[in-house]
C-alpha cells in the first residue's frame, strides 16, 4: 500500500483508517516479482560464467567461447535493464540469452549425444550444457515477461 493522495493520516487512529491508502497498480508488483527474480537468475548465470571460463580454458571449443560472449553482453544489458526498467537493455539481454547462450549449448549436447564428438573432457561440457541452458532458459522466460508488461498498454492490461 502506498501513503495517501489526500493528505495526512489523522493522529490517535485505532488502526482501521487504512482504506484511505492507495494501492499499488498490479503491474507494478508484477515487475517487481518478475525483476526480483531475474537478480536471483543472474547470479546463477555469473556462477555459470565462471564455470564456462574453466571449461574453455581446457576444451578451448568455439560452443564455450560463444556462450562466453554472451554472458559478457548479456550480463551488464540485464542489470542496466533492471535498474532503469529499460526495454532495449532487457532486448539485447533475452538475444544474448537464446542465441549466444542457449543455442551453441544445445550444439554441445547434440555432439554430446548422438555422434560423440566430444572427445576430451565431456563430463564437464555435459554439466555446463545442461547449467547454461537451464539458466538461460529462465533468464529467457523472465526477460519475455518484463518485456511485454513493460510494454503492454494500461487497456489492455485491465482485461488480463
Amino acid at each position: 500500500l502506498m501513503a495517501s493522495r489526500a493528505g495526512k493520516r489523522p493522529k490517535g487512529s485505532d488502526g482501521s483508517d487504512y482504506l484511505h491508502r492507495e494501492k499499488v497498480p498490479d503491474h507494478v508488483q508484477l515487475s517487481v516479482k518478475w525483476k526480483s527474480n531475474l537478480r536471483y537468475i543472474l547470479i546463477a548465470q555469473v556462477i555459470c560464467l565462471i564455470y564456462n571460463l574453466g571449461v574453455v580454458s581446457l576444451t578451448f571449443d568455439y560452443p564455450s567461447i560463444i556462450c562466453g560472449l554472451g554472458y559478457a553482453i548479456g550480463l551488464p544489458a540485464c542489470w542496466q535493464a533492471i535498474r532503469k526498467n529499460n526495454i532495449h537493455f532487457i532486448n539485447v539481454y533475452g538475444v544474448c540469452c537464446s542465441m549466444l547462450g542457449i543455442f551453441p549449448m544445445t550444439y554441445t549436447l547434440y555432439c554430446f549425444l548422438w555422434t560423440n564428438a566430444i572427445p576430451s573432457h565431456h563430463w564437464l561440457r555435459l554439466v555446463q550444457a545442461v547449467a547454461v541452458i537451464a539458466s538461460n532458459g529462465s533468464g529467457c522466460y523472465h526477460a519475455k515477461q518484463l518485456m511485454t508488461l513493460w510494454t503492454t498498454p494500461p487497456s489492455k492490461r485491465r482485461r488480463q
